[in-house]
């Protein structure tokens, strides 16, 4: 990233960064304005809304295929992730670029409200269309948010398996964000199997990618999700540690409210494990 501005404190701009990033649902028109103000503006909030705001909205605003295109230049710029730019010169080459851009944001939207078996459904076709296209970006996508339903599903086989193509896509094209994520939901797939050694071997990589790439929200994910393994084998201490080091990580920083409610649904499964509900 370039250098702060001497005229501009950098902690508050620092803060300000932070905030507006880690917003669900970030309108096309205040990340462009927020991001006039701020070049440093940290991209990484953002991929939440470019599905649930941004891709739904281009064709009726024009400011969200602008604030996509400069997302696009953020993410290769602060964290070398080439996915977002290569996905967009796809769909500049299609005249019905548009139309797949909204199946992809469909099934990503079904995923976000909880809506599995659709997003599922919407994924499987999107990434059936970019195939065909022969869009690898648009493809690695779809299958990454199919993989994201699966893993709220009962379908833990069909997971694992799809993660096993899935990865070395994501891996050999450089999609750092979608593969540090990929690899969190297939640990997830593992240790609902209760292979211990996976899981873990699947979040340790998940992490790795999360943080050499400067991904700190999806690398606080990782760390949120390490603790699984210590509560369900019995790792009581450490896991209270974890978690009480996590929660303190997140009142003392700007993370998506998600991060804290996954905090706190461990706490209380510890707290289970512990026979101290009252705890909890």
């Amino acid at each position: 990233m370039g250098a702060r501005s001497a005229a501009t404190p950098g902690p508050a701009k620092k803060k300000v960064a932070a905030e507006v990033s880690n917003e669900l649902h970030v309108s096309p028109s205040v990340f462009l304005k927020t991001l006039a103000g701020n070049p440093e503006l940290e991209s990484e909030g953002n991929l939440e809304s470019l599905f649930s705001v941004w891709l739904p909205a281009i064709g009726q605003d024009s400011q969200a295929l602008d604030a996509t295109r400069a997302l696009a230049a953020l993410t290769l710029s602060q964290h070398n992730d080439r996915w977002l730019t290569e996905f967009l010169q796809e769909i500049d080459k299609r005249p019905n670029g548009i139309q797949l851009v909204q199946l992809l944001a469909a099934a990503a939207k079904f995923n976000l409200s909880g809506q599995r078996d659709l997003a599922a459904t919407q994924a499987t076709e999107a990434a059936r269309q970019f195939r065909a296209l022969g869009m690898k970006a648009g493809e690695a996508r779809a299958n990454s948010e199919l993989l994201i339903a699966m893993t709220r599903t009962l379908l833990i086989e069909p997971c694992i398996e799809l993660s096993k193509t899935v990865l070395p896509v994501l891996q050999q094209r450089g999609y750092k964000w979608l593969e540090s994520q990929a690899n969190l939901d297939a640990a997830i797939c593992y240790l609902r199997q209760n292979q211990w050694a996976l899981g873990r071997s699947s979040l340790e990589a998940g992490e790795q990618i999360a943080r050499e790439n400067l991904y700190e929200n999806l690398q606080f994910r990782a760390e949120s999700l390490a603790m699984i393994p210590d509560t369900s084998l019995g790792n009581l201490g450490a896991a209270w540690a974890a978690t009480y080091a996590g929660l303190q990580r997140f009142w003392n920083g700007h993370y998506p409210a998600t991060r804290a409610a996954r905090l706190y649904t461990e706490l209380n499964h510890i707290a289970e494990n512990d026979g101290m509900m009252l705890a909890s």
